[in-house]
């Protein structure tokens, strides 16, 4: 009966331990992925001369000049700033992404969903924001690099606001003065 309960007790740790997939997570995306798609970005280091009005100006405005943010897929759970083992491991391939876009400083910007009031939200994105960029800290990333900054609920990216997809930090590069 020892070595059936012992068999047994082996089963129910090797289904445990299969059954944890923050253990082993894969990272969402590479390093290289997050490089690429700034690489690609106009960093607002270009001038060009407009002749017209500000308005007209303004529509000739190329695309390229605001670089689009990076969804670093950080989401949160309900009520929290803290940091998945999902998120670490996409953190760690965010750190190695802004080791090699050297001097590059970067937005990282909190959010939360629509619940809550309009105050706790905002706190809640702030400390969102801080978490990643204390975790990027300790990953060896300078905090002038790194500037949080947190944005509640104004920025929703499902129509309906209580959706889990807008509890997120997302990325982007300061652009130049």
């Amino acid at each position: 009966m020892n070595r059936n309960i012992f068999f047994a007790v082996s089963l129910l740790s090797a289904a445990t331990f299969a059954a944890a997939p923050s253990a082993f997570a894969e990272p969402q995306y590479t390093a290289g992925d997050i490089v690429e798609h700034f690489a690609d970005a106009d960093l607002g280091k270009t001038r060009r001369i407009c002749f017209g009005t500000v308005s007209e100006c303004d529509e000739n405005e190329p695309a390229a000049a605001q670089p689009k943010p990076f969804d670093l897929r950080i989401t949160f759970d309900l009520n929290s700033a803290d940091l998945t083992p999902q998120a670490r491991e996409d953190l760690d391939q965010f750190a190695t992404a802004i080791q090699r876009l050297d001097g590059q400083r970067f937005y990282v910007d909190g959010h939360t969903d629509a619940r809550g009031s309009e105050p706790y939200n905002y706190n809640l994105s702030e400390a969102r924001a801080q978490a990643v960029v204390a975790y990027l800290n300790s990953q060896g990333i300078e905090s002038e690099r790194l500037t949080a900054r947190g944005f509640g609920e104004t920025r929703l990216l499902s129509n309906d606001g209580l959706a889990d997809i807008n509890r997120r930090v997302e990325t982007n590069i300061v652009p130049a003065p």
